[in-house]
């Protein structure tokens, strides 16, 4: 049963990193995967962090729906910072907050470690057809809510974009090439790259613009595969391998 066959949108889950800053990347996968579905809602769920890769999906959702009136809707799922959890250990473990501290919001001097990774399963719980990853080489919260949906048989795609971790899997790395920014950033800056001047759609591992679709290496029937967009695809537990792909600025080490 998934969330967006059943209810007639599609649910994606937006995770990364909070030093994350390639908002262009994560409003290009976010368009692409709105013209895969163009007849459902697209629901973004994120963790409502202030920064990194929160707020770009926060962007894409007001952008999409004032500049283009896209049937696009947000989810947010804060943490609470404040509150400690069932599962918090019974020796004193809530850290200071520093006072130009805007990642972990509250009204208290304190918060809890703990509240991040609760958020994260409370995201998982509630669903989605797929996960957008962008984590940084810090990025423990966000690498906890990959494998948290991954167990729960949600298909995770792990961006590396410049500036994020690109390793897509233990004991296998791919290098992928820096992603152009664009003359102008937001939704219509990835639409442009997205979508073909009469509107149909570009197929994974394509890139609209002069340079057409470069040369690179493709994996082997692995678990992971990399496309133009520097996006690894982590396939969940049971579904296979993958087909050999030809992709842009994407190289094996």
């Amino acid at each position: 049963m998934t969330p967006g066959r059943d209810l007639g949108a599609v649910r994606v889950i937006v995770m990364g990193g909070r030093d994350y800053e390639e908002c262009d990347v994560v409003i290009r996968g976010l368009v692409r995967l709105r013209y895969a579905h163009p007849g459902a809602t697209l629901v973004v769920v994120q963790g409502e962090c202030p920064t990194g890769a929160d707020r770009c999906a926060r962007t894409f959702v007001t952008q999409a729906r004032a500049r283009f009136g896209w049937d696009v809707e947000g989810d947010p799922f804060p943490a609470d910072w404040d509150s400690c959890g069932d599962d918090c250990p019974t020796r004193p473990h809530r850290v200071r907050r520093h006072p130009r501290d805007v990642v972990h919001p509250g009204v208290l001097p304190t918060y809890c470690p703990g509240a991040g990774p609760r958020r994260n399963a409370l995201m998982v719980a509630a669903g989605a057809d797929i996960a957008h990853a962008y984590p940084t080489a810090r990025s423990r919260g966000t690498y906890n809510c990959m494998r948290l949906a991954s167990a729960a048989g949600i298909r995770v795609e792990k961006f590396a974009g410049p500036g994020g971790d690109r390793r897509p899997d233990p004991g296998r790395r791919l290098r992928a090439g820096p992603v152009r920014p664009g003359r102008a950033g937001g939704v219509a800056a990835a639409y442009r790259r997205v979508v073909r001047h009469d509107g149909a759609d570009q197929s994974p591992g394509r890139r609209v613009g002069r340079g057409g679709v470069g040369r690179g290496v493709a994996g082997r029937g692995d678990r992971s595969r990399a496309d133009s967009l520097g996006r690894v695809q982590v396939l969940s537990p049971g579904a296979g391998g993958t087909r050999n792909l030809r992709q842009n600025n994407c190289q094996k080490t």
